[in-house]
């Protein structure tokens, strides 16, 4: 999260002086901006956690079993982390769809809130 805050608060400083008004008077508050940069950044952490998680306890077992052995070969590293992380995905895709899809139909459903329509 190097860069999201950064980016959440150059939009706080954006809304605090244009007002940021959507087309039925009302002001984008800074909650609002950070209540939904915070959602996307835990829907993006729930999906990248057990890819990373996998290719971490991996590449540590691979280089434990390198460290004990003094192998040092290089596709002994990564193809067990790829292997790894593709089994997880295949296993794990059905659940990455349905969070991905359900946070994506409700920010579609809201955009009319987002805008003022609603």
């Amino acid at each position: 999260m190097i860069f999201g805050r950064p980016v959440l608060l150059f939009f706080i400083q954006i809304c605090k002086y244009s007002k940021c008004k959507n087309s039925a008077g009302r002001t984008m508050t800074p909650e609002f901006v950070i209540s939904f940069a915070t959602e996307a950044i835990t829907v993006a952490t729930k999906l990248a956690a057990p890819l990373l998680a996998t290719a971490l306890v991996l590449g540590l077992a691979v280089s434990v079993f390198q460290a004990v052995t003094q192998i040092q070969e290089m596709t002994l590293a990564i193809i067990p982390k790829m292997v790894g992380v593709v089994v997880l995905l295949i296993l794990f895709l059905p659940w990455f769809i349905s969070v991905a899809a359900e946070f994506m139909a409700k920010t579609f459903r809201n955009i009319p809130l987002y805008i003022g329509l609603g």
